[in-house]
């Protein structure tokens, strides 16, 4: 998560993100934009559902109820980050990867 200092969401907490380039994969995509908006070097995408489990370990009940919480993924790793996130009172929408 990273606190947005300007332009649209200036104020609030935002998670990187961006749009899938011609000719990308959707794992380059994720890379890439970590890489631009934070500096980090993400090595294994895959290992997306461990890092928001751990993130809203402990997170206490009905914290998060206007935060919006995007998760691509298979349907197995949605329901454990699913399991994870919704006592936050944050929103979950999975997108799962065929």
């Amino acid at each position: 998560m990273q606190f947005k200092r300007r332009g649209f969401g200036v104020g609030k907490w935002n998670g990187p993100g961006g749009k899938v380039e011609p000719g990308e994969t959707l794992e380059q995509a994720v890379v890439r934009e970590v890489k631009e908006e934070t500096g980090l070097v993400v090595s294994r995408p895959e290992k997306m559902a461990e890092l928001i489990e751990a993130a809203f370990d402990g997170a206490p009940a009905d914290s998060m109820k206007d935060v919006r919480i995007l998760f691509i993924g298979s349907a197995e790793q949605g329901e454990r980050v699913r399991a994870a996130v919704e006592p936050t009172g944050a929103v979950f929408v999975l997108h799962e990867l065929k």
